[in-house]
Parts: structure tokens; sequence; C-alpha cells
């Protein structure tokens, strides 16, 4: 029917959203090329922020979204999503501020650290419908980290009674850890980033490692070192 309204896409491929923030706004021409009507102004929703290696916090910041409020609606919140291996949602608020998201406590986290800020329209608008703003994806790139403890304690106590690299950025998959003894016999070996070393059946003395890795760019990263076994 002529007065059912009708639903038309427009995908901008030059704009740079990971740069700025963009206005649109739809005009309606008729068959003589004369203006026939207006859509309203959206204004989208930027996501910026920088990242902490030292103490992997991670500082975002978004602009407001425009548009809803020429449709009879407004801005239900602004949802902050986080995607590190899975993806879920950070905090809510009812207005951009600075949101600091410390990533230190996540285990294991392999690859970039994205976000994005969804906007829901409070509401169904004039045209019965209820609409979200999506910000542009923004992700943080970390290196790989490897902390390598230098002694451990296989007492039984339930402290530091097992020695495993503490990992963080890396490819799972292409992990090895091996142990040698002072006379260069390999005494520990595995490929499973899970386990480590509990020095079972060996005497308390001075231990070399070498653990080899891949970042989730494939690079290999090698480590050697030192570690004390001690009861």
């Amino acid at each position: 029917p002529a007065d059912q309204p009708s639903n038309f896409n427009m995908e901008d491929q030059n704009a740079q959203a990971g740069q700025v923030a963009y206005r649109y706004q739809i005009g309606a021409y008729d068959a003589c090329d004369a203006i026939i009507g207006w859509s309203q102004v959206a204004h989208s929703v930027h996501l910026s922020g920088t990242k902490n290696i030292r103490d992997l916090i991670n500082t975002l910041n978004w602009t407001s979204y425009e548009g809803f409020d020429t449709l009879g609606n407004g801005v239900l919140g602004y949802d902050i999503y986080r995607s590190a291996g899975y993806e879920e949602v950070l905090a809510s608020y009812d207005n951009p501020v600075r949101h600091q998201d410390d990533i230190g406590y996540l285990p294991d986290l392999e690859g970039d650290v994205c976000y994005y800020v969804a906007v829901p329209e409070d509401g169904e608008n004039s045209y019965g419908i209820q609409d979200t703003s999506i910000s542009n994806l923004l992700c943080f790139e970390f290196p790989a980290l490897a902390f390598v403890p230098n002694a451990f304690s296989p007492d039984g106590d339930g402290v530091n009674d097992v020695f495993q690299p503490h990992l963080n950025f890396i490819d799972r998959s292409d992990y090895r850890l091996m142990i040698y003894d002072r006379t260069g016999r390999l005494v520990f070996e595995t490929e499973n980033p899970d386990i480590g070393w509990n020095g079972e059946g060996h005497h308390i003395g001075t231990y070399a490692f070498y653990l080899t890795m891949r970042n989730v760019h494939g690079e290999v990263i090698e480590q050697a070192g030192k570690i004390h076994l001690i009861r």
C-alpha cells in the first residue's frame, strides 16, 4: 500500500568510523528532483581509548548519540561490550563517561582485547521501531606476557608448590616448557600451559628452564633461565 513506510539501507564505505563521529541526514526527492522531506539528523557514537601495558588497564571514552529524540524517544543508556575470547557486557551508563577496564584478572588472554558501545532506543519510536546504535570497534593489541618465578617450594603446604609460568596473550596451542638439571638432563617437559612442574623425586638445587611459545600473530617467543627448588 502507498501509505506503508519503506525501509532503505545506506552504507558509507568511505567513512573512517574508528577516527571520528559522523552526522547523517537523508533527503527524499520526487521525480522532479524536488526535495519532499528530510530525515532526522543522526550523530554516530565514536569510541576511543588508551591502553596501559604495564598495569593492563584500558581507558575508554565515547561520544553521545543523537537522533532518537526527533522520533519521540531518547537514549536508554550506553552499554559497553568487551570481547577477549568471549563477549560480555562490562557496564551500562546513562551518559558518556570515562570507563576503565582492568583486564589483569582475566586468565590466559589470547589475542586483541576489543570494545564497542551499544546505544539502545528508549522504547518504540513513532514508526513502531526500537533501534540500537553501535559504535566503532576499538581493539587493543598486547604483547605476549610470560612471568616466570625464579623459585618454588614443593613441600605440600599449598603455597608455591608448583613451578608454572603465568601467561597472557599467547597461542596456547603452541607452547612448550622444559626443565633440566645441573647435568643437562631433561627432567620435565610439557606442552600444556595448565600443567607445571611439581619437582617430585628431585633434590633441592638449581635447575634450568627453557620456554618456547608463540604470540597470537604466530611469532616465536623464547625464554630461558634458572629456577631454585627449595623446601
